[in-house]
């Protein structure tokens, strides 16, 4: 975690990153400060390389780039469960 203090809100971090995932266009919107959860900052940092590199940010382009940078396994899952962060018109 961050040396930050609160406010937090890690199910709202969690969710702008998975909305960044089904829609790459809004992590030009981010920041990688705004995260306090460090591992939020190293997903959305691979996101905005990503991006930088010109191709489409989604979950296959970000798990290939924390892989090639030798992320933990558990980094690896915890970015699976994202999308499913995203907020929704089902809720």
């Amino acid at each position: 975690m961050s040396d930050r203090l609160p406010p937090f809100d890690l199910p709202a971090e969690a969710g702008a990153l998975g909305c960044a995932l089904l829609d790459g266009n809004l992590v030009a919107d981010l920041r990688s400060e705004w995260f306090y959860d460090h591992r939020h900052q190293l997903i959305f940092d691979a996101m905005r390389a990503v991006g930088n590199a010109g191709q489409r940010v989604d979950e296959i382009s970000v798990f290939r780039r924390l892989k090639d940078a030798a992320s933990p396994d558990a980094l690896l899952e915890y970015l699976k469960t994202l999308p499913d962060c995203a907020p929704s018109s089902w809720n």
